[in-house]
């Protein structure tokens, strides 16, 4: 976009994007009359009025399939599975992908139950991840039978913080 086009006011209409591309991050390239002279920088400038689902809709961009909901949660509770801490052959990682890609059940309620005991605030980030994915249009990718597992573990969290 060459700066010189603005408008009357020095307004530059850089177009229309979806919500998750709002940044504040903004790529500048100046020019000069000599071809082996130019410069390339990156400024995080400030913003406002990001819209409200901003963050929903970068996550749902992440998280687009039940797969990486999988995969995101079990980040998120810091499964041996996936940190390579398991006893068996190979990597936690490779061998939990292999088990996603087999069709093979992922024991979420251990992984649940294993982090309500040990780390039970890891529990408040995957409600924030469920909360979060439920907002907008694709919350498909949160498998049914998660949820209904994921309410039995709210209700604890909540006797808990009571």
């Amino acid at each position: 976009m060459d700066i010189l086009n603005s408008d009357a006011r020095g307004v530059i209409r850089l177009g229309e994007f979806p919500v998750s591309s709002a940044t504040g991050l903004i790529a500048f390239e100046l020019k000069t009359n000599h071809l082996d002279v130019t410069g390339r920088f990156v400024l995080n400038l400030p913003v406002a009025g990001i819209p409200e689902k901003r963050n929903t809709a970068i996550l749902q961009i992440v998280i687009n399939n039940k797969d990486g909901f999988i995969r995101c949660l079990l980040l998120l509770l810091g499964s041996e599975l996936v940190l390579g801490l398991d006893s068996g052959n190979g990597p936690g990682f490779v061998k939990w992908l292999s088990r996603l890609t087999d069709g093979e059940d992922i024991p979420l309620l251990e992984e649940l139950t294993r982090t309500y005991s040990r780390h039970p605030e890891r529990l408040s980030e995957i409600s924030w991840l469920v909360r979060d994915l439920s907002q907008g249009d694709r919350n498909a990718v949160i498998p049914e039978e998660f949820l209904g597992l994921w309410t039995v573990f709210e209700s604890a969290i909540g006797e808990r913080d009571a």
